[in-house]
């Protein structure tokens, strides 16, 4: 099959930095593979959520721990309504705006019918051990602050001793996931000194670590900016695999299968998180298990809050990867292959990233306007410097693909006998040739050049 031009070749990416992804904090229950639910009509109960994790960068590299625990008095005081949208099968939520803004020591935040509002918020500086409060509508004051905990937590089976006391800030001593890939962790509480959960001892089974593949820092940014949607693989485990896109739009949660393997994240929630700006984009995608125990007790009181005497523990242990890609900073812009171009004007890629105009035209609403229609060796010319750049000087710089030009120019026209020799005398240029005539043909001057084009 002859793929060769009339005419002979003539003198003719993306920033990706990966990002640590921090775990759940409180994460209000529910969810993994044991299911339960903290809220949703259960019988309301003390809630303690102790999570292992560890995040790392996608193309490999150290290991950030994370080692989390808190504990709730009541499980109705964690907010049901997160006011979250469903996009493409995905649960989106979006920043509230408010209007004009809000005034002095005001903060806009959705009411209970998930409206925008401003609503005040607590500015009075407090001594230590106390806390702002409104002791009335428009008036703060401090109180005392009161503690609910489970006492000092021990673990074993982890990969470093840890033991957390109240209010359980950790401080990791180096790098490294915290748990072995499917190890059986022991988990003992002392029992609070005070309010809190009553003492207590459980086990649980630690997650696989993710990978994916491939690293979603590979990923091309004209994938993640473009039209269709974002292709997430990973090597195959059994928990809970979620995907989420975060932009100024607000954040987009996938829940995938992560026995499947891959995931396609739809435009529609990319869209939607990245909003109306351009410029960035997150990918965080976590592998999650839970455990859940649902018989413990807790003990004492509390005079903000009810104590309920039955206690739950969610037990959960996370990986994650994440990774950050920086778009076009100018809105008007488009991200095309070669860079961000307005489509709306730009002379070499008018309407389209590959569409080309002549070189006495203009680009006026995405239409090549004036002048003449561009013929094929305007067109590959432009696309040289263009579009097509990348193989072209990939060609233009090797030898053998230089050598292979030359011996087809020498070629009879319909000789195919000639063409076939020349290709297999410069098996490597010709398949370095081909790289550059099929951008020409399929990519920058396929209305152009058809005549040209009519053997490949």
């Amino acid at each position: 099959m002859r793929r060769f031009f009339s005419f002979s070749l003539s003198c003719f990416v993306i920033a990706v930095t990966a990002v640590g992804s921090g775990c759940s904090g409180t994460k209000g229950g529910g969810g993994g593979n044991s299911g339960g639910s903290s809220g949703g009509g259960s019988t309301p109960h003390a809630l303690g959520t102790i999570v292992l994790g560890e995040s790392h960068a996608p193309s490999g590299g150290s290991s950030t721990p994370v080692v989390l625990a808190t504990f709730l008095p009541d499980s109705t005081l964690l907010t049901t309504n997160t006011c979250a949208t469903q996009i493409g099968g995905c649960s989106f939520v979006s920043a509230p705006t408010c209007g004009a803004g809000c005034g002095a020591n005001q903060q806009c935040s959705w009411d209970a019918s998930c409206n925008p509002t401003c609503t005040a918020a607590c500015t009075m500086q407090c001594g230590s051990g106390q806390e702002c409060y409104f002791q009335s509508p428009g008036q703060p004051a401090c109180r005392q602050t009161e503690t609910f905990d489970a006492g000092a937590i021990a673990f074993a089976g982890t990969t470093t001793p840890i033991t957390l006391f109240p209010p359980y800030a950790y401080q990791a001593s180096g790098a490294g996931a915290p748990f072995l890939a499917g190890a059986s962790i022991q988990v003992q509480a002392s029992g609070a000194a005070g309010a809190g959960f009553n003492k207590f001892q459980d086990s649980f089974t630690a997650t696989t670590f993710l990978q994916t593949n491939p690293p979603i820092d590979k990923i091309p940014t004209t994938t993640i900016f473009g039209t269709g949607d974002i292709p997430i693989g990973w090597a195959p485990g059994n928990d809970t695999l979620t995907i989420t896109v975060s932009g100024e739009g607000g954040v987009a949660t996938c829940t995938a299968n992560d026995s499947t393997g891959s995931f396609q994240v739809p435009r529609a929630a990319v869209t939607a998180a990245q909003g109306k700006g351009t410029s960035t984009l997150a990918i965080s995608v976590t592998r999650e298990r839970d455990e859940w125990d649902k018989n413990q007790s807790t003990h004492g009181s509390m005079t903000t809050e009810t104590v309920r005497p039955v206690g739950w523990v969610e037990m959960t242990t996370e990986s994650s990867e994440s990774a950050s890609y920086q778009g076009c900073t100018i809105s008007s812009e488009t991200m095309c292959p070669d860079g961000c171009y307005d489509l709306s004007t730009d002379q070499y890629h008018c309407g389209s990233c590959t569409t080309v105009c002549n070189s006495n035209q203009t680009c006026v609403s995405g239409q090549c306007s004036g002048g003449t229609t561009t013929d094929c060796t305007t067109c590959t010319s432009q696309a040289d410097t263009g579009v097509c750049s990348s193989s072209y000087n990939a060609c233009e710089s090797s030898s053998e693909c230089t050598s292979y030009t030359a011996c087809i120019e020498g070629c009879a026209s319909g000789d195919t006998t000639c063409t076939s020799n020349c290709a297999s005398t410069f098996s490597a240029g010709y398949s370095t040739y081909l790289n550059y005539a099929d951008c020409l043909c399929f990519t920058a001057c396929s209305t152009q050049c058809v005549s040209e084009c009519s053997g490949l």
